[in-house]
């Protein structure tokens, strides 16, 4: 797991921990002690370089599967650390091939696919199975949400300047007493 304490990173390694998978995490060295908590088996702290990282990675290796929750190793680098048939995944948005486009082309994009490739959505009951899944395994223990902090409706511009910097790890939550 590469930068496997992101939000989302918090989430695949307990979810790859309670799946019976042996879970190597590479994470900043602060939240080394995070790592180790959500229950990852091997935990190695983030040098300098994507290379350091790489070589400290190789030696824990090779690897069935790499998700990419982060951005301390992209793509290209993760591939040689596979076992024969081992996969990488991210966790990040691709790049749309919009984000290139100029601004008209990109405002019809969603037009033109709406009358040639119109989406097909699952049916509700297979879109609403994860989040059962989830919702069990949170009830009974299994998995633990990560909270950076709780804020008040008056906090939040306080908390969006540190949710920008690097300081945060999980989530944090705004509590609204009357709506």
């Amino acid at each position: 797991m590469v930068d496997g304490v992101t939000d989302t990173g918090c989430l695949a390694t307990q979810l790859a921990c309670l799946w019976g998978c042996m879970v190597t995490v590479l994470c900043p060295a602060r939240t080394v002690p995070l790592a180790h908590a959500l229950g990852a088996h091997t935990v190695i702290a983030a040098r300098d370089t994507p290379e350091q990282c790489y070589r400290d990675l190789e030696d824990s290796g090779p690897f069935d599967l790499v998700v990419i929750s982060g951005d301390l190793m992209n793509y290209t680098t993760c591939r040689p650390l596979l076992a024969d048939k081992g996969r990488v995944c991210s966790t990040l948005p691709p790049q749309l091939p919009t984000d290139s486009w100029g601004l008209l082309r990109r405002s019809l994009l969603p037009l033109w696919r709406s009358f040639v490739l119109p989406p097909c959505l699952p049916s509700h009951n297979k879109l609403a199975q994860p989040l059962k899944y989830m919702t069990s395994a949170v009830e009974r223990g299994k998995i633990q949400p990560v909270l950076d902090s709780v804020l008040s409706p008056l906090d939040v511009k306080t908390g969006l300047t540190r949710l920008a910097s690097e300081q945060t790890v999980g989530k944090s939550v705004v509590v609204f007493d009357k709506i």
